[in-house]
């Protein structure tokens, strides 16, 4: 025996006689102690005593029966629903019981087990069966069991007790048949008769909010506080009732009490957001607003409510941030959307303007700046379309001098060819920026004006000041001519101002490009680039030269943007380059850190979400699309990536939900063919038939779209007619997806033998994935088991945390006897996912084999109240419970479970007839 094993039995061997020393308690003897506790007050003392007891016999009725009691007293109503429930289980008077239990049961919502609380065999007085019967048939309708609620309230009705309860019973047919009117005339009565009765009133409260008595709902909710100081839900709902009547001050003090109990609630958050905003405090109530929505409120009310404080505030990103979120619900002109606009013309994401304009009608002459701030944006964004119609609609609205000349600038900007008439006197106009000049002329320049944009050159050469920019747009019009001497002299004339100046070299650089001394136009370019490391014209000439020249240069600009150089567009630029050359690191280290904004061109929000992608950063991914949609709500590419991430990580919902965003906005085909298949793929039928009959049937022999034909023929029970669509598509994009859905139409035809074949030879292609083996695994697991072990070996190799395949491999030694083994592999899926349902089976199962039936049950217990346990893990614990020797329990448990698959049905009864069991009848 080692050190360390010999000095740990020392120290439990003292300890055991320690206690052996001081003499134990015995059950009785604790729970009398908590008896004197508790008449004394002292509640807390009780339940160390209550507790002491059920350590020495943890099934012990009485002293959890007590124990719950104290707690009910004290409104700790989660604690008293635990403890009375095993009272119960464990065999205590459910005459006792079940009036405690029901009231529990209440407070915590547990409906489903409320519902099935049994009445008549359980020896409760006819007074508290109707107590115990008006919360179970409530419970029923709230599962919507209207007839079993209706025809148990006619039976208790009946009884004809004297009690408050006998007029509440009689609300439940009128509930059921939702006269809430008559309802609540006979609820004031029962009101009236017990005014303390918290059942009563809450049932008032609710059927005032019903019918719509807000005023009358809240102050009934608040008599009902004075009975049950502790209901949260209640102060949930009157905070809210009080918010919507506009009467902050009465909400605000009940929602900071439930801000105490839980500071990061959303919807209290939300509550007193709007409390603030009522108040004007728009900072507060930006910072509560934004609480709510990190926390997960998605509330529509609560974005407006943060944009709406965060535009009092001036902060114009936030506000957009927040309204960009909603303007896809509104109807067009919707006073939000013009909030928006006026966000967004302030803020930095003022490029998004154009698509909330679009919506916007009934302009009035104080709409001017904005109209005009959304069209100078659509000219930095080269969409002169969009442009041209905001324009359209300020020419009617422009009056002051200034909004005239502004407009004129516009006008001749888009090239609108009555905005060239008075050019002179525009350009003239020395309020008019030498950069705003220099962008008309560059347009002009554009569409083959070139005498127009001359003409502002002169302008400009008429000052030495502005003769460098002369020259530049002189050089730039020559060039779009093909007049390269003429360009050259331009640009000679700029260097002979400006020697050092980059557009000039660059210039230069161009000139010697087209002139076809390419050797001298990279000299220089090198010589730019070396005196001014931004110069991105420059390095572009450089990197477009052959590959193995462009390597070099590529090198080069790393070099220079390791050694400090802060430029995004070179490193996105750097990036794309080190990605044609397929060097993925490299380019992933380039972009990492570099945030872009509104202001950032679309290529560059392209090139940074390829790299992600490619580098497989897929969480970065998915946020960069994001972002890049919610500033571009219309970029196609922007939504395509967030559709394109999401699918890569199985997340349907949220791929679907973007494409559903999208085509809110704008119809797309490319899209209408996502929106399709995710509808398919989550098994939305009906909306992905109706996204199908939008799609150009141009397109339908498409492998993507026989794809999403399978999806539906199978969907509709046709697995024969979606055999060919799905082979056509797995063809085609040998993905997991269309390998799953046709495993998926083999076994609806009962081919699991071909679906097994198939799986076999993808994953003898360099296909395979780990998805790709687990699912030709679980195909083993039936068909050939021990193939399926080399399988999940495999999977597990490859990942050691794959706890599925740690549990299925578990499940199969346990069955071919190798039980010690067997138990290592299901003590490491344990390990990694305690709470899931089929690791704790099979670990109990194994345990169970090797007679290890009371840890089995300890387990089991630590999942079976779920909801959503699957019907075979129920009865395995029941079984377990016989083969323990714990019959009265199981039988009790047997009585609170529901069934409905057949399976279920032929094992209930086996337990039944093999175990003797009394009075069990399965549902």
């Amino acid at each position: 025996m080692n050190k360390s094993t010999s000095t740990r039995i020392a120290v439990i061997s003292a300890v055991l006689l320690m206690v052996a020393g001081c003499g134990q308690k015995t059950t009785v003897e604790h729970i009398s102690e908590a008896k004197q506790h508790l008449e004394q007050g002292d509640n807390k003392a009780a339940i160390i005593a209550l507790k002491n007891a059920i350590q020495l016999d943890p099934q012990a009725a009485q002293p959890r029966f007590e124990l719950g009691k104290i707690y009910l007293q004290e409104q700790d109503y989660e604690s008293a629903e635990k403890e009375l429930s095993r009272a119960f289980d464990y065999g205590y008077k459910p005459a006792d019981v079940l009036p405690l239990l029901s009231k529990a049961f209440q407070q915590t919502r547990a409906d489903v087990a409320m519902t099935e609380l049994p009445l008549e065999s359980s020896g409760l007085s006819n007074v508290d069966k109707v107590i115990v019967g008006y919360r179970k048939a409530l419970s029923l309708l709230t599962l919507k069991q209207n007839k079993q609620a209706v025809l148990l309230s006619e039976n208790l009705t009946a009884l004809n007790v004297n009690s408050v309860y006998h007029d509440l019973i009689q609300l439940i047919p009128l509930l059921a048949a939702e006269k809430y009117e008559e309802a609540m005339a006979k609820a004031e009565q029962a009101r009236d008769r017990s005014p303390l009765n918290s059942d009563a009133l809450l049932i008032l409260a609710r059927l005032y909010t019903s019918t719509g008595r807000g005023a009358k709902a809240a102050e009934t909710f608040k008599d009902y506080l004075r009975v049950e100081p502790t209901d949260i839900r209640v102060k949930f709902i009157l905070a809210s009732l009080l918010i919507q009547q506009r009467d902050a001050k009465q909400a605000e003090p009940l929602v900071d009490e439930l801000l105490m109990v839980n500071s990061k609630s959303p919807y209290l958050n939300q509550l007193k957001s709007i409390a603030r905003a009522v108040d004007n405090d728009h900072e507060a109530a930006l910072k509560y607003a934004e609480i709510a929505i990190n926390t997960g409120r998605l509330d529509p009310t609560l974005r407006v409510v943060a944009g709406f404080a965060a535009y009092k505030t001036e902060n114009y990103d936030k506000a957009v941030e927040h309204l960009s979120t909603v303007a896809s619900l509104l109807p067009d002109d919707h006073r939000v959307l013009r909030l928006l606009a006026a966000s967004q013309v302030n803020s930095s994401t003022s490029a998004q303007v154009k698509s909330v304009i679009q919506r916007l009608d009934n302009f009035q002459s104080t709409d001017v700046p904005l109209l005009s701030k959304a069209a100078l944006e659509m000219l930095k964004a080269d969409d002169e379309a969009a442009a041209s119609e905001m324009i359209e609609q300020m020419e009617d609205l422009s009056q002051s001098a200034e909004q005239i000349v502004q407009l004129n600038l516009l006008r001749l900007s888009v090239d609108d060819i009555d905005g060239l008439i008075g050019v002179d006197e525009i350009v003239e106009d020395q309020e008019v920026p030498v950069q705003a000049k220099q962008m008309i002329a560059m347009a002009l320049i554009k569409h083959g004006k070139y005498d127009e944009a001359k003409a502002i050159a002169r302008e400009l050469n008429s000052n030495d000041k502005t003769a460098f920019s002369s020259f530049i747009i002189n050089a730039e019009a020559a060039l779009a001519k093909g007049d390269l001497a003429g360009a050259e002299v331009a640009v000679e004339k700029a260097l002979s101002e400006q020697p050092t100046a980059v557009p000039a070299q660059v210039l230069k650089m161009r000139v010697l490009e087209q002139q076809g001394q390419v050797d001298n136009a990279l000299t220089l370019a090198r010589k730019i680039v070396a005196d001014s490391p931004s110069a991105f014209r420059a390095w572009q000439f450089l990197l477009s030269q052959d590959k193995e020249q462009a390597q070099q240069e590529l090198s080069s600009l790393i070099n220079s943007l390791e050694s400090g150089l802060t430029n995004p567009p070179l490193r996105m630029l750097a990036a794309k380059k080190a990605l044609e050359f397929n060097q993925k690191e490299q380019a992933l280290k380039l972009i990492e850190g570099i945030s872009l904004s509104a202001d950032s061109p679309q290529t560059l929000w392209q090139l940074k979400g390829n790299v992600l992608v490619q580098t497989n950063q897929v969480i970065a991914a998915e946020e960069h699309f994001r972002q890049w949609s919610e500033f571009f709500p219309n970029q196609e590419n922007a939504a395509i990536g967030v559709i394109a991430v999401n699918n890569i990580r199985g997340n349907y919902p949220a791929a679907l939900a973007e494409a559903n965003r999208f085509l809110q906005l704008e119809d797309n085909q490319e899209i209408r063919i996502l929106q399709a298949l995710f509808n398919a793929r989550l098994g939305n039928l009906e909306e992905a038939k109706a996204a199908w009959q939008q799609i150009d049937e141009r397109l339908y022999d498409e492998p993507e779209v026989r794809g999403i034909n399978a999806y539906i023929s199978l969907l509709e029970r046709r697995p024969a007619e979606a055999l060919d669509d799905a082979l056509a598509a797995y063809k085609a994009n040998r993905s997991f997806d269309y390998l799953a859905l046709l495993t998926r139409i083999y076994a609806a035809q009962d081919k699991r033998n071909e679906a097994l074949a198939l799986l076999q030879k993808h994953n003898a292609t360099p296909d395979k994935d780990i998805r790709s083996l687990m699912l030709m695994a679980e195909f083993q697991m039936v068909l050939a088991p021990d193939e399926a072990v080399t399988s999940y070996k495999e999977a597990i190799a490859a990942d050691p945390y794959n706890y599925v395949a740690l549990n299925n491999l578990a499940y199969l030694k346990m069955n071919q006897d190798e039980l010690e083994e067997a138990r290592k592999l299901i003590e490491q899926a344990y390990e990694f996912m305690p709470t899931n349902d089929g690791v704790v089976d099979t670990y109990a199962e194994i345990l169970t084999k090797q007679g290890e039936a009371d840890e089995a049950i300890v387990l089991y217990e630590t999942i079976i109240e779920q909801p959503g346990i699957a019907e075979h893990i129920r009865l395995n614990y029941v079984e377990t419970l016989l083969k323990q020797g714990s019959k009265a329990i199981a039988q009790r448990k047997l009585e609170r479970m529901r069934f409905s698959q057949p399976a279920s049905f032929v094992r209930l009864n086996s337990l039944i007839q093999q175990y003797e069991l009394k009075n069990i009848s399965p549902r």
